[in-house]
C-alpha cells in the first residue's frame, strides 16, 4: 500500500528486453538505503518488486499486462520517475490510500499557470469518470492529488510548489501521458450500488463491513 506522497525522484539509467520482459534500473539512493529485494516500491504509480539491488541503484522488471496498462513503454534512459516505498503500519497517510494497481492512461489536455504552480487538465477514460469526484483524491504518476473540477471526459488538479520540487510533475507537457490511479473506496462504493437495487444507507455500509 501507497499513499501518494513521492519520497524521491530517480532516474532509469538502463532498460533491458529479455523475451517480453522489461528490467528497468533505476538511480535513486535514498530509496536505495532503505530498501531490499522483494520489496514493493511504486515507480510512476506502478507497483512493482525489486529484483536487484546496490547502494545507489535497484532494479524492477515488468510483465506485457502491465506495460500495456501503464506508460512505462514510454520510459527511456535518463527518464525521471516518481519513488515511493510501500508504507509501514507505524507511518502517517499523508495523502490517500493507493494500491499502485494502475487503472487507466489520461493524457494532458492543458496546463495553465506559472512554472511551479499550475492547474493541469487531464483528458481520461470514460470507464474511470464515474470515479473522480470534485475535492476527491486521485494518484496521478503515483502522486497524491485533491481533483479540482470534472468534466464529462476530464478533470483539473492544481500543483502547488512543493509538489513540483518534490516530483517529476514539473517536467510534464501537453499530450503527455500519466498513470491514473482511482480512489479504491469509491470503487468499492461503486459495486456495492450497482448490485444493491435498496437505498444504500450507513447500515448498510455497515453490514457489508465498509464503515
Amino acid at each position: 500500500m501507497f499513499t501518494g506522497i513521492i519520497e524521491e525522484a530517480g532516474r532509469i539509467v538502463n532498460i533491458d528486453k529479455s523475451s517480453s520482459i522489461l528490467t528497468f534500473t533505476i538511480n535513486a539512493p535514498k530509496i536505495c538505503k532503505d530498501s531490499k529485494e522483494g520489496d514493493s516500491i511504486a515507480i510512476d504509480g506502478v507497483c512493482l518488486s525489486v529484483t536487484d539491488i546496490d547502494k545507489e541503484t535497484f532494479k524492477v522488471q515488468a510483465v506485457p499486462e502491465t506495460l500495456e496498462r501503464t506508460t512505462l513503454l514510454n520510459f527511456n534512459n535518463n527518464t525521471q520517475v516518481n519513488l515511493e516505498r510501500a508504507v509501514k503500519p507505524t507511518d502517517r497517510l499523508g495523502g490517500h490510500i493507493l494500491t499502485g494497481h494502475i487503472d487507466g492512461v489520461g493524457k494532458i489536455s492543458k496546463k495553465e499557470g506559472s512554472k511551479t504552480s499550475f492547474t493541469l487538465t487531464i483528458d481520461t477514460p470514460t470507464s474511470l469518470i464515474k470515479y473522480i469526484v470534485p475535492n476527491g483524491s486521485i494518484g496521478i504518476d503515483g502522486i497524491s492529488l485533491t481533483i479540482k473540477e470534472v468534466e464529462k471526459s476530464s478533470f483539473k488538479v492544481t500543483i502547488i510548489p512543493y509538489t513540483t520540487s518534490a516530483t517529476t510533475i514539473e517536467e510534464k507537457k501537453i499530450n503527455d501521458s500519466v498513470n491514473l490511479e482511482t480512489d479504491i473506496l469509491a470503487k468499492y462504493v461503486q459495486k456495492i450500488t450497482s448490485e444493491n437495487k435498496e437505498p444504500v444507507t450507513i447500515d448498510y455500509l455497515k453490514e457489508k463491513g465498509f464503515l
